[in-house]
Parts: C-alpha cells; sequence; structure tokens
C-alpha cells in the first residue's frame, strides 16, 4: 500500500505545482519591466513618444524613429521582455537602411497601461498598423517581429498588406515552446496564453523573410522550419549557423541577406 501513498504525495506535488505556474504564468510568459509615466526616454536618433489608445481606452506608448529621407517605415514587434528604452538600440539596423520605426511596448511594458490579455494585446497590434498606415502607403511599410513579438508580426501581416514581413526567432505556438522547456508538465491545460502563428502563418499573402539561430535554446529553430512548411511559396528560411537567440542581429549572414532584401525593395 505504500505506493498509493507515494504515487499520491507525487499527484499532489504535480498538481500543486501545475496550480502555482498556472496563477503565475504572466511571470514566465512575459518579462515587462515598467517605466515611470515621468521617463524621459533617451536615444542617439531623431524620435517623437507616441501615445495611442487602445479600443478598451488603456494608453500603448511607443516611439517613431524619424529618418530625414525615409524609404518607408518599420513596424518593430520586440519580444516578450523589457520596453522601448531597452529595445530602441535594436532598431538601428533598420534605421541606418534609410527607414522610420516604430517601435511600440505592448500592454503592461514599459509605459503602456493595462494589463497582459492576448485579445486585447492582438487588437492593440491593429491600432498600431493604422497609425503607421496614416503616415505612410502600406507598399512602404514593412513588419518585423523577434521571438514573441513573431506572433504580433504574423497577426499584423495577415490583416494588413505590409512589402514585407520579416521574422527573427518566431515562434510555432507557446504552447510547443513551454513544451519544450516543461515537457513534464501539461502545458495545454496550464496556459492561458496560445500566441499560435501556425493559425495565421498559411494565410499570409506577401514576402516573408525567417531568420533563426541553429543554436536556439529558447525558440528552438525547427519552430522556423515548422511554420516554413505551412507556407513555403514566397516564403525564404535563413538558418543561421553557430548562433544562439541573442546573435542574430550580429550574424552576418543575417546583416547582408536583410540588408538585401530591404534595398531590393526600392529597386
Amino acid at each position: 500500500m505504500i505506493w498509493i501513498y507515494v504515487l499520491g504525495i507525487a499527484f499532489l506535488i504535480f498538481f500543486l505545482i501545475s496550480l502555482v505556474l498556472y496563477f503565475t504564468q504572466d511571470y514566465f510568459v512575459f518579462h515587462a519591466v515598467k517605466l515611470d509615466s515621468t521617463h524621459q526616454f533617451e536615444f542617439d536618433r531623431p524620435f517623437e513618444e507616441i501615445n495611442l489608445k487602445a479600443k478598451d481606452g488603456a494608453l500603448l506608448n511607443g516611439i517613431h524613429f524619424y529618418n530625414e529621407r525615409a524609404k518607408g517605415i518599420v513596424l518593430y514587434f520586440h519580444n516578450h521582455a523589457g520596453n522601448v528604452q531597452i529595445w530602441g538600440q535594436s532598431t538601428g539596423l533598420f534605421f541606418n537602411a534609410g527607414y522610420d520605426v516604430l517601435l511600440m511596448d505592448y500592454r503592461g511594458f514599459g509605459k503602456s497601461g493595462g494589463s497582459f490579455n492576448e485579445d486585447k494585446m492582438i487588437s492593440d497590434v491593429q491600432v498600431w498598423c493604422d497609425f503607421a498606415k496614416n503616415v505612410y502607403p502600406e507598399s512602404d511599410i514593412v513588419i518585423y517581429g523577434k521571438g514573441m513579438g513573431a506572433f504580433f508580426a504574423v497577426e499584423a501581416a495577415v490583416k494588413n498588406k505590409p512589402i514585407l514581413l520579416v521574422l527573427e526567432s518566431p515562434m510555432y505556438s507557446l504552447r510547443l515552446s513551454a513544451k519544450n522547456h516543461y515537457p513534464f508538465l501539461p502545458v495545454g491545460l496550464i496556459l492561458k496564453y496560445k500566441m499560435d502563428s501556425s493559425v495565421f502563418f498559411p494565410k499570409l499573402k506577401g514576402r516573408v523573410l525567417m531568420f533563426h539561430g541553429k543554436l536556439d535554446k529558447v525558440i528552438p529553430y525547427t519552430s522556423a522550419e515548422e511554420l516554413y512548411v505551412l507556407r513555403p511559396e514566397n516564403t525564404d528560411l535563413i538558418l543561421l549557423e553557430d548562433t544562439n537567440n541573442s546573435g542574430v542581429m550580429a550574424n552576418p549572414v543575417f546583416l547582408r541577406e536583410l540588408l538585401k532584401e530591404l534595398g531590393d525593395l526600392n529597386t
């Protein structure tokens, strides 16, 4: 009978761990860094702080980097951590290539208000897209997404008509990524968030360029491969050797291929 007792204790521990993870998952999914409303942004290039209103009235905060002779604008959906103050330097590649950049914080990040909610965050994406379309025609809009931001970038590209969608280290789905990290847990039951790029990826109509490091331990490169299979037409997947999750932008192949793609848009 001891084995029944041991099994019962093991099940109770497993249940309690799952319960704790369910109620604390926001901490694991989103590594947001909040900013005080009085925070003064500092960047090494011209910018304007943008405040928009979400459909539910929440404040949405972002930064519009201005290029004197811009070829277009890049909507930059950053990863699951930090805020626009931290991510601002990552936009330099696009700015130096001659583009404006619209970098936004999701609700619950930086100065943006509201709380984490997948449906509302998806709705917020369109608010930013509408802002960009008021500044530039869609033929001059590039959408870029990294990690979790790739999910929102796919959503934006499906519902609008950007000239190019660029995905860096995209997730196939949050559930699959969580399963890779916690294979012993019932992540399908625990997760409140889906963030399933595979639903909309096959519906994309325009040009797609994907990059993924082959040493990525956060989001395995097989995630990008599985997305590619869903929609190989007009899509290029470039796997980067000797590159982890944080090293993509420093990879010379990434820099060469992205700059070439951006250059081809204006020829």
